[in-house]
């Protein structure tokens, strides 16, 4: 269960390790989707809370390092205008940098694909290793925001018939 604090108009949560996470938004990220010349509303840190912006499908950047995820409308924003407005450096081999698309299932957004990594499946030497990374990396923090669990566990199963 997570606890919601509210502090002079300011949202904070609790994640399940107990750590205090505040809840925010951007308007400011244009977009380079063709058509969409007009600002993109970014979550940082969504909730449940946040669905009826947000919709059923979103994309969404987790970045380890700051242990910060950032979600949008699905079809606004491509993951490298997110990625620049917020100062992340969009690197192919960053095994702190989780993008994808996520469904909203059973009150809760699940991780349901990534063109990042769906070419996974004809990786060759290093590419095996920088995943070996990523999916090392302790993403438990995210389940606070949305379901990477499953497809964690899908890639895991994948990479250890690979390696």
């Amino acid at each position: 269960m997570v606890e919601y604090i509210e502090e002079n108009k300011r949202t904070f949560y609790r994640t399940l390790s107990g750590d205090m996470i505040e809840e925010k938004w951007d308007s400011n990220i244009k977009s380079t989707v063709p058509g969409k010349d007009k600002k993109v509303e970014v979550f940082k840190n969504p909730t449940s809370r946040d669905k009826k912006s947000l919709g059923n499908i979103i994309r969404f950047t987790a970045y380890n390092k700051t242990k910060t995820v950032y979600a949008w409308v699905y079809n606004q924003a491509h993951h490298h205008d997110v990625s620049k407005a917020v100062g992340i450096k969009h690197r192919f081999n960053d095994p702190d940098l989780l993008t994808g698309v996520a469904t909203w299932k059973g009150g809760k957004w699940v991780w349901s694909s990534s063109d990042f990594l769906k070419d996974f499946n004809k990786m060759v030497g290093s590419e095996g290793e920088f995943l070996d990374d990523l999916l090392n990396n302790d993403w438990s923090w995210v389940t606070s925001f949305l379901d990477l669990e499953t497809t964690l566990d899908k890639l895991r199963g994948y990479l250890k018939g690979k390696l």
